[in-house]
């Protein structure tokens, strides 16, 4: 960005300037990294759309980070690990269309028990199975999830016995003499 002229005194040039600013937080100062034009005559301040907008953000990280929350970067992080678009993260977890958009970016920090739902996504697989397997998503986007699948079902046997079956796209399944269900390993 090439220095513009003062519009405030038209002697001075807007020069880019960065500062860290303690702000108060919930007990805590936070140190953040804030950019603006100050003119070098006059010591005007301008904040244009670009620099408030990266201020903003960098103060939703350091929030983010006081409050324990996952950053963006993480956020974008568990959600590639999960195989999932932006928009299908919003439809899983909620929070709106944009949601992870804005998440991923710090536009917004994201509320407590959205960060936990998606922590336990990120470290309890059947968690995120069951999440998927209740959302609305897509069944073109359910399918890219199929390998990773476990399907429980609860029944009685012939002889009124509970028996809890448990279906994976890695196994199969045979009734022996019995009734009962044995597990096969599938030999590659």
């Amino acid at each position: 960005m090439s220095n513009r002229t003062c519009e405030m005194c038209d002697q001075g040039l807007l020069i880019k300037t960065n500062v860290i600013d303690n702000v108060d937080f919930k007990d805590k100062v936070l140190r953040v990294h804030s950019a603006f034009l100050q003119c070098n005559f006059c010591g005007c301040i301008e904040l244009s759309d670009e620099y408030a907008k990266q201020n903003n953000r960098a103060l939703n990280l350091a929030k983010k980070e006081a409050l324990g929350l996952l950053v963006g970067e993480k956020i974008r992080l568990v959600r590639e690990k999960l195989n999932l678009t932006q928009s299908e993260a919003s439809i899983l977890f909620g929070g709106g269309k944009l949601a992870f958009t804005k998440y991923e970016h710090d536009d917004v920090i994201q509320s407590k028990a959205m960060n936990t739902l998606i922590e336990a996504a990120d470290q309890v697989p059947e968690f995120f199975k069951y999440l998927v397997s209740k959302s609305e998503l897509s069944a073109s986007s359910k399918e890219k999830f199929q390998d990773n699948y476990v399907d429980i079902h609860l029944n009685v046997d012939y002889r009124e016995r509970p028996s809890l079956y448990v279906m994976s796209n890695s196994h199969n399944f045979e009734t022996d003499a019995n009734g009962y269900i044995e597990l096969k390993e599938e030999v590659a």
